[in-house]
């Protein structure tokens, strides 16, 4: 078997988009091309861009075409590989990865008042991701990928915080050139 693909969210378009050639966006070209290049390759989506869909369908504006919405739950539901979060992610990948990435990125002033904890619950408080340059659902899948060896696709540029301080993340990109 090939290697396994992790799609984010913002990959689904490209996957699932059936429009002629001629009638696609670059970038979803650039996406086709590596698609046909792979071979015996296996694509999977994570629970939490199945959380991001449900999120997004159930709060769509009430004239969003019922159509469309069918459409998107047949994607997503044609998907035979979805990979939960699981205890071992949390612990694992994700709780390694938002230490590098605290460590790195988050300001002095976290850092240093961090480091007079004198309870659990002064370590419980955490910064958002926004000081640490990523989207804390992108840090979840990120995670899942890392679990598992995957490839992680992913159109995200803040994603490359993550890389950066997780090089066994196997990251690209097939939008860009």
């Amino acid at each position: 078997m090939g290697d396994v693909y992790l799609l984010d969210t913002n990959m689904l378009g490209p996957f699932a988009d059936d429009r002629p050639e001629g009638e696609v966006q670059e970038n979803t070209r650039r996406f086709r091309e590596h698609l046909r290049a792979t071979r015996d390759a296996r694509f999977a989506i994570s629970a939490i861009t199945v959380g991001e869909i449900e999120w997004g369908l159930r709060s769509a504006p009430p004239h969003f075409p019922p159509e469309k919405e069918k459409e998107i739950r047949r994607i997503v539901a044609s998907f035979d590989l979805v990979f939960d979060v699981s205890r071992a992610t949390a612990a694992g990948a994700y709780g390694s990865a938002r230490a590098s990435l605290f460590a790195k990125y988050a300001p002095k002033t976290e850092r240093r008042r961090r480091g007079r904890a004198r309870h659990i619950e002064d370590l419980l408080e955490m910064p958002g991701a926004k000081p640490l340059g990523i989207q804390e659902n992108d840090l979840w899948i990120a995670s899942v990928a890392m679990e598992h060896n995957l490839v992680l696709l992913s159109g995200d540029n803040n994603l490359q915080h993550i890389k950066g301080v997780c090089p066994n993340l196997h990251l690209e990109n097939w939008l860009e050139p």
